[in-house]
């Protein structure tokens, strides 16, 4: 018993190890040395990058689904497939950039910067549209994607901020834990 006192008192106590461990993994992580790149950067160019992708996705599907109906698929369901991609567009990207930022933040545990790369992918999301005008007849079919705040703004545009909002304000808060310092958002 004597020698694990001793030990104690050299070392620290279980919890002070413990401590100290979590606090050089935090300090050693992409989002702690980097955090602007890791919260505004990255974030940035994964969302265009989902976007360009879903785009690039859904046009190969489209031809793929097309050629393998032999040519007979119906130009109602070539529209509805091309809403439904319309639909993710609006949300993926500002999902999984939230669900990134969130991420880097509890690794590296800044709160803070969480919440500042949260806030500016609701902003993107807000200003984010993606419209669909469909084929009709020999009409070719256009697929619009726009940033910034025009004459088109309506309800859609709050539901796109407000579900990477929802998002990652649930994931901050199912982060209770002992070490954590985040009270409220």
């Amino acid at each position: 018993m004597d020698a694990e006192q001793k030990l104690d008192s050299r070392m620290g106590s279980p919890e002070q190890l413990a401590q100290v461990a979590r606090s050089e993994y935090t300090k050693s992580t992409f989002a702690a040395r980097r955090p602007a790149l890791a919260f505004i950067g990255v974030p940035l160019v994964t969302m265009f990058g989902t976007v360009v992708g879903l785009v690039v996705v859904f046009g190969i599907l489209s031809s793929f689904l097309d050629k393998l109906a032999g040519g007979s698929l119906s130009l109602q369901t070539k529209n509805n497939f091309v809403e439904f991609g319309s639909i993710l567009v609006r949300f993926v990207p500002f999902l999984l950039s939230t669900w990134l930022v969130v991420r880097f933040g509890r690794r590296s545990d800044r709160y803070t910067w969480s919440k500042i790369g949260i806030g500016m992918i609701v902003v993107a999301a807000f200003m984010f549209t993606s419209n669909v005008l469909p084929k009709v007849g020999e009409t070719r079919g256009q697929w619009i994607l726009k940033m910034g705040v025009g004459e088109n703004l309506n309800w859609g545009h709050l539901l796109q901020a407000f579900v990477p909002l929802a998002f990652g304000v649930g994931m901050i808060k199912g982060m209770s834990s002992a070490t954590t310092r985040f009270t409220k958002i």
